[in-house]
């Protein structure tokens, strides 16, 4: 049963960001006390219980983990769930968190995620709010370049984003907690990333887990062991970083718990309009109605090549795959981009 009338501590020495939570935790109806270091909220926490603390993982009054350890033991009463936050990113100080039973989110941090954390964690009654909500994304890459690029992008959407330079750490992080996307790079210095996408589908709780896999370069031999593996979409790693965000907004009903659909095409690779493994369904009118030399046409203009290379070069891999670009329709183009690499 949800709490009646619960009250969140918010402890942070920042007061933009204490007075922000606040204003958010009020908006949807949740009561709010705030603290500014360790000392004064220690003697909050030993004049109230709370259904939650917000705790910042640097204080200028001393060290956080013993009061996280405090608070996750029931040091005051009862066992009270934590959200730490930290302006660091550094999976290590995530792990250090959730061993101590708490939830851990990096800032810059989306408010609107903290209060859906919040909730699920404490059982909290919220005001009902309209909106796409924020995700949790798990980014296993050993480029810290783009994988710091990534996390830019997708906090700008107010997404909480986990980064991982290796499989054994990602993996270490599964184990403690489930993420709502998990993108995977397909090289990994300790890996191979489609045997990892494999061992995490294996994972409790993890077959209907929207996996990413980021490549260099799209074929169908990575495509088929990638679907053998369960893994839900490609993206090449050219293909601009408002794609990956889109698809992380993607709400989950829409993935396929079967992962990619039939011959390995993901659809969102065709968003960067670069990729010709999935024009069959994304040219305009659905690619099924106009003469054979429209329906052509419109496979170059979907290509994202110039008109001349693209109609040469488009030809030559149509006629090598078995099908006559001059007399296309579109089930002979949908088994032609099967074998176009």
């Amino acid at each position: 049963m949800p709490m009646i009338n619960p009250t969140i501590l918010v402890i942070d020495d920042s007061p933009t960001v204490r007075m922000g939570l606040k204003a958010t935790f009020l908006e949807v109806g949740i009561k709010v006390e705030i603290a500014a270091g360790l000392a004064e909220a220690e003697a909050q926490l030993d004049r109230s219980s709370f259904a939650l603390v917000v705790l910042d993982r640097h204080l200028p009054d001393g060290e956080t983990l013993p009061l996280l350890r405090r608070l996750t033991t029931g040091h005051f009463g009862k066992p009270t769930p934590v959200i730490m936050i930290s302006g660091s990113d550094k999976i290590e100080a995530r792990l250090d968190a959730l061993a101590l039973g708490a939830d851990f989110i990096a800032k810059p941090c989306d408010p609107r995620f903290i209060v859906d954390r919040a909730a699920a964690l404490a059982t909290l009654e919220l005001s009902e709010r309209t909106g796409a909500r924020p995700c949790r994304v798990l980014v296993i890459d050993d480029s810290a370049t783009y994988g710091n690029a990534v996390a830019v992008e997708l906090r700008r959407g107010g997404h909480d984003v986990v980064l991982a330079a290796t499989a054994a750490e990602g993996l270490r992080y599964l184990s403690l907690q489930k993420p709502d996307r998990v993108v995977i790079d397909v090289f990994l210095p300790d890996a191979d990333g489609i045997e990892l996408a494999r061992r995490v589908r294996e994972l409790s709780g993890a077959r209907e887990l929207p996996l990413l896999l980021l490549t260099g370069r799209e074929s169908s031999t990575t495509r088929k062991r990638a679907a053998d593996a369960g893994v839900t979409a490609f993206l090449t790693k050219d293909s601009p970083l408002s794609v990956l965000g889109a698809w992380v907004l993607r709400p989950l009903s829409s993935f396929s718990s079967r992962g990619l659909p039939a011959g390995g095409v993901a659809s969102d690779s065709s968003e960067s309009g670069t990729r010709p493994v999935a024009l069959a369904s994304s040219l305009p009118g659905g690619g099924g109605r106009g003469s054979h030399d429209e329906l052509f046409e419109r496979v170059v203009a979907a290509s994202g090549l110039s008109t001349v290379l693209g109609s040469s070069t488009l030809k030559l891999a149509l006629r090598r795959s078995g099908a006559d670009p001059e007399h296309l329709t579109p089930e002979s183009l949908a088994r032609a981009l099967e074998q176009i690499e």
